[in-house]
């Protein structure tokens, strides 16, 4: 079977331990893990911890991990891959949820966010997907997830687990799938800023941070400036002192 088929049937048991693992063994694979990074943009330890810790990783890193695979993320009716049925789909451990009669349009618009590749879009249909809802406290019961994390998850610039965009699909009656990313579009080199949206937020972020740091002086030290004041005003304290020793001295020897 090839990559695809492997990581399709992984996607299709909405397991989030049996799509990691499958992820990590393709990681595993590569012939260069340096050079896998940095086109991936996450370091060899956020790497090689993102697929093996027991929550999963983030939605953005596994955006970027698929696409240095080759894949994308998708969205569909649980049971399909591209509108059609499949065989081996199986509910998630832990009983079956409820049925559920899923918008086309809503998976449409996902698989059309999750495309760009660029995470902000994708947060933004998972919040309106949220909005749209009559009962979040129902939705909330078919999942481990209260209702307030799924309000607090989906909040730009805020990036939310895999595992809970995976959770709220399955309560809705979606799941992820992956695709093959079309070949032209695999050596372009796009810039971080369009690849994915929160890379120039990140770097505007810590800009400030920095601007505030030099503006802000930290505890124990002395702008320059008022450093310049206190010399001004110790040379003006001593003039005074000056022309009194000289009256005094003028006093005397009258």
């Amino acid at each position: 079977m090839s990559n695809l088929g492997l990581l399709q049937n992984a996607f299709a048991t909405n397991n989030l331990r049996t799509i990691c693992k499958a992820i990590d063994d393709e990681i595993s694979r590569q012939s260069s893990i340096a050079e896998f990074c940095q086109l991936a943009k996450v370091n060899r330890t956020t790497l090689f911890r993102a697929f093996r810790r027991r929550q999963g990783t983030g939605l953005e890193t596994m955006m970027r991990v698929l696409e240095v695979l080759g894949f994308r993320l998708a969205v569909t009716a649980k049971g399909q891959v591209d509108g059609k049925p499949i065989a081996d789909a199986s509910a998630p451990k832990g009983g079956v949820l409820e049925k559920a009669y899923p918008d086309p349009e809503v998976a449409r618009r996902l698989t059309e966010a999750l495309n760009s590749s660029n995470v902000r879009p994708v947060i933004g249909v998972f919040a309106e997907v949220l909005r749209k809802q009559d009962n979040i406290a129902g939705l909330s019961k078919k999942t481990i997830r209260c209702r307030e994390t799924f309000y607090r998850a989906f909040v730009y610039p805020r990036v939310p687990r895999f595992s809970t965009a995976l959770s709220l699909l399955d309560a809705l009656g979606f799941t992820f799938t992956i695709c093959r990313v079309p070949r032209y579009e695999r050596h372009r080199k796009p810039s971080t800023s369009t690849l994915f949206g929160d890379e120039s937020a990140n770097h505007a972020e810590a800009a400030a941070d920095r601007a505030l740091d030099l503006s802000v002086p930290a505890i124990g030290h002395r702008p320059a400036h008022t450093l310049l004041i206190a010399s001004e005003r110790q040379r003006s304290n001593r003039r005074p002192s000056h022309r009194l020793k000289s009256t005094s001295g003028v006093k005397a020897s009258v």
